[in-house]
């Protein structure tokens, strides 16, 4: 069974009792972490039984692929439904558990974690195939979802954020659900509960957060900055910053400069063309973004969007190595920025 990424959450919430089987997967390893938390907390009992879970790797499974039905058929010490979490796995298991589906053993239940898994990955395929299981991917919060859990997380320390700093913490978030959860604790901190934070207050307390690396590369890409570029990508694969999060952040500033190049066709000034745009533009950051609507036309815009979606689409399906696909593009889309034609 396949489940929308944006429908994971309300599943979560109500996981059909027939489901046997879970692959949670994805690049935000943070969030992957916490929806078998989630899960965990949902199907095991209250008072603990040592032997209702057992967790096992996929090293382990390859010298004994016999071992996970053993463990799913093994009984538990209260009688309890046995869960077996089994982590770090990849398409070398889809064979053996698309043999599990044909023939479940006992009545035990399988929690299985992965990283990014491309479309055309095998072991997606068995769980996305099987009418007793379920793939869940878990991609990196951003937008609206992003925003509402900063609100949430800061709600739970009854501390709010005002407009500036609630844009500077979902423009600066986002990448990984745990490094989100942990800034956040830190600014709740920080603020101390009953309060209320400003832009000023966000900056002290993630200002130096691997984030900014992050947002100096888009607007690197947007100048046309080759080296900048260069620098802050190096940077990002040493953090093991997924590509598709990184896709994702220059689409989404490309976007803003789509709709703020729109607004200044219609004859209203640059300045007028980003207030206009919500979140607003960081301070720190207006003047870059004045000079980059020089540097662009809506034609070359939607130009650059094209070929970030199509290297999206890459790294998704293909089975292309996932660091090409997005240096490539990246590197044309500094080169649009640089053109000084018409088009």
């Amino acid at each position: 069974m396949k489940i929308a990424a944006n429908k994971v959450d309300g599943f979560l919430k109500h996981p059909s009792p027939d489901t046997k089987a879970f692959l949670v997967y994805g690049p935000d390893t943070g969030l992957v972490q916490e929806r078998i938390a989630t899960l965990l907390h949902t199907v095991l009992p209250p008072t603990p039984d040592p032997f209702a879970l057992a967790e096992l790797s996929a090293d382990r499974l390859r010298s004994d692929p016999a071992r996970l039905s053993d463990e799913l058929a093994a009984l538990t010490f209260t009688g309890s439904r046995k869960v077996v979490l089994l982590r770090d796995a990849g398409d070398e298991l889809a064979t053996l558990c698309g043999e599990l589906f044909d023939q479940w053993p006992g009545d035990g239940l399988l929690l299985v974690s992965a990283g990014n898994l491309a479309g055309r990955s095998k072991l997606r395929r068995v769980f996305e195939s099987a009418a007793a299981a379920a793939a869940l991917p878990c991609y990196a919060d951003e937008g609206d979802s992003l925003r509402r859990l900063v609100e949430s997380v800061l709600a739970e320390h009854r501390v709010r954020a005002d407009r500036e700093a609630l844009s500077y913490l979902t423009d600066h978030l986002g990448s990984d659900r745990a490094v989100t959860r942990a800034e956040l604790e830190k600014v709740a901190l920080y603020a101390g509960p009953g309060s209320e934070i400003d832009v000023d207050d966000a900056i002290a307390c993630i200002g130096d957060s691997a984030a900014h690396t992050q947002d100096d590369l888009v607007l690197a890409v947007a100048s046309g900055d080759y080296g900048g570029l260069e620098l802050n990508l190096a940077r990002l694969w040493q953090e093991n910053t997924a590509a598709v999060t990184i896709i994702r952040s220059v689409q989404r500033h490309a976007h803003r400069l789509l709709r703020a190049s729109a607004a200044l066709d219609s004859g209203i000034s640059a300045e007028a063309a980003m207030k206009k745009l919500q979140p607003p533009v960081f301070w720190k950051h207006q003047s870059t973004f004045l000079a980059q609507l020089r540097l662009w036309s809506v034609p070359r815009l939607i130009a650059a969007l094209d070929l970030l979606t199509a290297a999206e689409l890459q790294v998704k399906t293909t089975g292309m190595p996932e660091r090409a696909a997005c240096s490539r593009a990246l590197l044309a889309t500094a080169q649009l920025a640089r053109r000084r034609d018409a088009t």
